[in-house]
This record gives structure tokens, C-alpha cells and sequence, in this order.
């Protein structure tokens, strides 16, 4: 039997408890089911949000995105007079639920073993925008951040891009958008269990689609239904990313959850890169489940998975400054 990462089943069952108790408050709105299931992901991770790490400015501000204002969110653990890099981070969620909110504790967690700011997007959802549309939100906020960097005291030659699950998915495919329109200024990548290869076919979807390794949450299929206007989509460029141009891409840094139905995606997605000359690492995290970064809180090998991730964004900056100052 596979061994879980210490206090890692305890925190699923924890997860299960909390979308019990979610259901049985807010009943399922035949009307509105898509307002029903934000609903009840609000209320079931709101305890894995509980007593989250202090800093010292977290700031809520409008950005412009694709179609419309959205909502930003900026943390530091220091406010300085100097410029700081940014990580740009895309919740996970299905493509279909989440905010700013949703992996609130993951993102503090992190602002507080950094010196960069993280800004939080909370990019249009589908079924309301449906495929390529949350890709272009997600790229026009990026470029929004970049654009307007030094207003907020951010480094815009500094910028990284990241996410978790379905966020991750759209922070590669927002770096090949800005890399297709000839933007360049992207430094590196930050994926959390990212969904990469739209063919659902892979060995680990195949062993840990259960209910032991998840909440049971919907299954990939229920989330592409919605997330796409047609099914041919589901080839696209843009969201079938294991089949699409990955050359040129600024470093990346994969994080695999080793009993997780995406485990391979990150795998294969490395293997990509490595035949696209792409700058990577894959890291796979030994006994961890889908999801495990936002019960962080409870989870030792979650709060290892996002100090790595945050050593391995400043190596990249510190990297490139001293590149640049051996230039100079």
C-alpha cells in the first residue's frame, strides 16, 4: 500500500470533513449549480486559511484585465524603498472555482520566507468565460503588472509566473501567449501540480483516480466540459500543453504530488521541455496528494514544496542580476 507523507491523511480526511459540512450548508442550487460548487470550495478550504502567517502589507488593488477590471492582490513580508521581484500566481480550481482567497495561506506562507512580492490574480472563470478567455485574462494582468510595476514598488525586470492545478496550466500557457506576441520579459515559472496533457490517459490517472487520494472532487472531464466552448479545443495550443511549442520559454520549475492523477503530467510536460532546450526542474513530492500546497497549513511536506519553490524563484533572480553585472 503507498505510504502518505506524514500528517498528510489525516489532512484529506480533514478536507473531506470540511466539503461534508460544505454540502450540507449550502444545498445545490439546480438554478445556479456553478454559484453552488464556488460556494462550497469557498467555505471547505476557509479552515485550511485559518491563522495564516503575518506580513507586512497584503493590498487589494484593480487591474486591467482581458475583458474587464479584476482584482489583484499584493503581499509582502517587508515593504522597502527599493524595487521587488514579482511572482505573478494563477489559482488552482478547476478552471471553474477559486479567488483570491482560495490559497490564501500557500501565498502568505511564501511571501513570508521571501524578499519578492507575490501578486494573486483573480482571473476570469468558466463556464461564464469559457476557453481561450481565462488564458488572455491571465496574460493581460501579467502584462497590467508589468506595465505599472514601479507604481507598487514591483521590479519589472524581475517577474516571474506561477499557479497550482488549473492555474498552473494557465501561467505556462500565458508565458507562450506573451512569448507568441514577442514578449520576453518573463524570468522563470513556478509550477504546483499542473494539468499539462489534455488526453487523461497517463498511468497516474489511471492509479490515483480514487476516492482514497482526493476529496472526491469532479473528475478532469467535468472540468474541461465547462472550461471549453468545443471539444475539438481540447487540442489546442494553448491548454494541451505536452503537444504544444515549448522552446523559448524562460526557466521552469515543476512540483509533482507523487499520488496525484496530474503526476505525470508534470513528468511528461519535463520531458518537453527537455527536448525544447527549456531550462527546468521537476520535483516530485514523495507521499503528497493533489492539492497538497494549500493544506500547507497542516502539512510539513507542503510548506517544504512552497520554501523550495521560493529558493528556486530568488536563485533565478540572483542569477540574472549577476549575469547582468558580469556584462556590465
Amino acid at each position: 500500500m503507498t505510504e502518505f507523507a506524514p500528517g498528510m491523511y489525516s489532512a484529506l480526511e480533514c478536507l473531506r470533513s470540511e466539503a461534508q459540512r460544505a454540502s450540507k450548508a449550502i444545498a445545490q442550487n439546480t438554478d445556479q449549480p456553478i454559484m453552488s460548487a464556488r460556494e462550497r470550495a469557498t467555505m471547505t478550504y476557509a479552515y485550511f486559511n485559518q491563522n495564516a502567517p503575518q506580513l507586512e502589507s497584503v493590498q487589494d488593488i484593480e487591474a486591467q484585465g482581458a475583458d474587464g477590471p479584476r482584482k489583484i492582490r499584493l503581499y509582502r513580508r517587508h515593504v522597502t524603498q527599493e524595487l521587488q521581484p514579482v511572482l505573478l500566481y494563477a489559482h488552482g480550481g478547476g478552471w471553474i472555482v477559486g479567488d483570491l482567497n482560495l490559497e490564501d495561506w500557500a501565498i502568505r506562507y511564501m511571501a513570508s520566507r521571501s524578499n519578492f512580492c507575490i501578486v494573486s490574480l483573480d482571473y476570469a472563470l468558466a463556464p461564464e468565460f469559457q476557453y481561450p478567455k481565462p488564458v488572455r485574462d491571465v496574460t493581460a494582468l501579467a502584462r497590467w503588472v508589468h506595465d505599472n510595476a514601479a507604481q507598487y514598488g514591483l521590479d519589472k525586470n524581475q517577474i516571474a509566473i506561477g499557479g497550482a492545478s488549473a492555474g498552473a496550466n494557465l501561467a505556462l500557457a500565458s508565458a507562450m501567449m506573451l512569448r507568441d506576441d514577442g514578449e520576453r520579459w518573463l524570468t522563470s515559472i513556478l509550477s504546483f501540480y499542473g494539468v499539462f496533457d489534455m488526453s487523461l490517459g497517463s498511468n497516474s490517472h489511471r492509479k490515483y483516480a480514487t476516492d482514497r487520494y482526493s476529496a472526491g472532487s469532479p473528475d478532469m472531464n467535468f472540468f474541461l466540459s465547462l472550461y471549453l466552448q468545443d471539444p475539438s479545443d481540447r487540442e489546442s495550443k494553448y491548454i494541451n500543453l505536452v503537444d504544444a511549442d515549448l522552446s523559448q520559454l524562460p526557466p521552469v520549475h515543476l512540483h509533482a504530488a507523487e499520488l496525484d492523477v496530474l503526476r505525470d503530467d508534470s513528468l511528461l510536460i519535463a520531458s518537453r521541455l527537455k527536448s525544447s532546450n527549456v531550462s527546468h526542474s521537476c520535483t516530485v513530492h514523495t507521499g503528497a496528494v493533489h492539492g497538497f500546497t494549500v493544506l500547507a497549513r497542516d502539512v510539513d511536506i507542503g510548506r517544504e514544496a512552497l520554501g523550495l519553490g521560493v529558493r528556486q524563484l530568488e536563485s533565478e533572480w540572483a542569477g540574472k542580476k549577476m549575469g547582468e553585472q558580469n556584462r556590465g
